[in-house]
């Protein structure tokens, strides 16, 4: 049986969107240590539970690869995991 050519279609889509959202004078204390300390210190634990809004949006982009598959059964077996013989 002999396999048809194949080829492979990659795309990556970006989205642009910012969001806003109030926070207090201790809040922008901490934040401002946090990025002077240069990785040294974890994001604020409020962060993730600050109630952001929507302010701007932009179209998204796309970036497209295309990979042509030879030799192979399948166009996705090299991403399968390696079996020990």
């Amino acid at each position: 049986m002999k396999l048809l050519p194949k080829i492979r279609k990659f795309e990556t889509q970006t989205n642009h969107l910012w969001y806003e959202a109030d926070i207090t004078k201790e809040q922008l204390d901490e934040y401002r240590k946090f990025e002077d300390s240069d990785g040294e210190l974890d994001e604020p634990e409020w962060l993730w539970e600050l109630d952001f809004d929507l302010v701007r949006d932009k179209c998204g982009t796309d970036h497209t690869t295309y990979e042509l598959i030879e030799d192979k059964v399948y166009a996705w077996e090299d991403d399968l995991p390696k079996r020990n013989k």
